[in-house]
């Protein structure tokens, strides 16, 4: 696909090459903070596994930290075939929470391409949820500067009970 304001030249090769492991921990506060992100790579793969809150509230994706509205998220559910939109938002939804007990094997995966380069940034985001749902997002970005912080948000102002993150730098 090509947007109103991509070009085939702007679009982002398939992800390939060495990997490099930046972060890796479990789920625990409010937030994660994973900062100061080399810009040393091409592209960045953020997984998850087994997210889940205190509550039971959805956890949410932000990049350096920014709550504005500069996400626009577009894809489908293979639960009930929509196509979920979200156009200009405060952060990165989709990261389902299955309770607050250790049975929730949901895994994600977001991947950000040339994450350093000075245009607006894009993505993706594929989930796969304990029911045996799965999701697949495509993900702009409005940052004309470099990604160096990656926020993993619990929800509902309630805090993470487990889980665990996993940052690859790809080149």
């Amino acid at each position: 696909w090509i947007g109103q304001y991509e070009t085939q030249a702007t679009l982002a090769a398939p992800v390939t090459g060495s990997m490099t492991q930046l972060a890796t921990g479990t789920l625990s506060g409010s937030a994660v903070n994973i900062t100061g992100i080399s810009g040393a790579y091409k592209h960045l793969i953020l997984t998850t596994q087994g997210a889940r809150s205190v509550t039971g509230n959805n956890g949410t994706f932000r990049v350096n930290n920014l709550s504005t509205n500069i996400y626009n998220v577009t894809g489908t559910r293979s639960d009930n075939a929509n196509v979920q939109n979200q156009s200009g938002t405060a952060q990165i939804t989709g990261l389902n929470i299955g309770g607050n007990t250790g049975a929730n094997d949901e895994t994600t995966l977001l991947q950000f391409y040339n994450y350093t380069n000075n245009t607006n940034k894009i993505g993706h985001f594929n989930i796969s949820v304990s029911n045996g749902d799965a999701r697949n997002f495509g993900i702009s970005i409005v940052l004309t500067s470099a990604i160096t912080e990656i926020n993993i948000v619990c929800g509902g102002g309630t805090t993470w009970n487990g889980g665990t993150y996993t940052l690859w730098g790809v080149n």
